[in-house]
């Protein structure tokens, strides 16, 4: 209906070990650090752009914020 899908293709046959020295969030950590995961992601696509591939983040930041409204 017009909208942009936003998905991830993964790697089902890599497997990789997580290290903090290369995460890329503000925090610069992660709980996971050390631990090897079974799959890792190859692409990550959003709002119909690629934004990460093959470990590398393409571009800049594009996230937008979201307001909620609470109904009781």
């Amino acid at each position: 209906l017009g909208y942009d899908a936003d998905l991830t293709i993964v790697d089902l046959k890599k497997s990789k070990k997580i290290e903090n020295s290369w995460i890329k969030s503000k925090v610069g950590w992660t709980p996971f650090d050390q631990m090897t995961v079974s799959a890792w992601p190859f692409a990550t696509i959003v709002g119909g752009q690629i934004v990460m591939q093959e470990d590398e983040i393409l571009g800049s930041p594009q996230g937008k914020l979201i307001d909620f409204e609470f109904r009781s």
